[in-house]
């Protein structure tokens, strides 16, 4: 991976720990005789995680794209940006989830599919008009 087609070490190592675990279950249960992963060690390296800048941002939100797929997804994506909602998040998030509270704002009540917390998430103007434009689309209240 890292010589034939230039991985850098995390994500050799995201390929290699799934494809271990398959190696360990078939030692396991006696398929294979010895493990080919016995000698190979590979740690994941801390990196900074890098973010978008504001001019980044209105880049994204300005720019022309060629079509509607485009767009959703760039859609998609600010969307997840503005509200900090993973995109299994923002997948399940229904009409449901939305409620306006005491400050008459309206709020995104969810529980987070990875960990099960409860957030409660402040719709900003610019979430708030994504969910406008594409409300009704689906048809299952998505």
């Amino acid at each position: 991976l890292r010589t034939d087609k230039h991985c850098c070490t995390n994500t050799v190592w995201l390929y290699v720990c799934p494809l271990r675990t398959m190696v360990f279950i078939a030692i396991n249960n006696e398929w294979l005789t010895r493990d080919p992963f016995r000698e190979y060690e590979i740690k994941k390296e801390e990196t900074t995680r890098s973010f978008l800048t504001k001019d980044e941002i209105r880049l994204l939100m300005e720019g022309k794209l060629k079509n509607a797929k485009q767009e959703l997804y760039r859609d998609l994506y600010l969307f997840c940006a503005f509200t900090g909602l993973s995109f299994a998040d923002m997948r399940n998030l229904t009409e449901e989830n939305i409620r306006t509270y005491f400050d008459e704002h309206e709020w995104i009540n969810i529980n987070r599919q990875k960990t099960g917390v409860v957030s409660n998430i402040r719709l900003l103007d610019i979430a708030n008009r994504i969910i406008g434009k594409y409300r009704g689309l689906c048809g299952d209240g998505r």
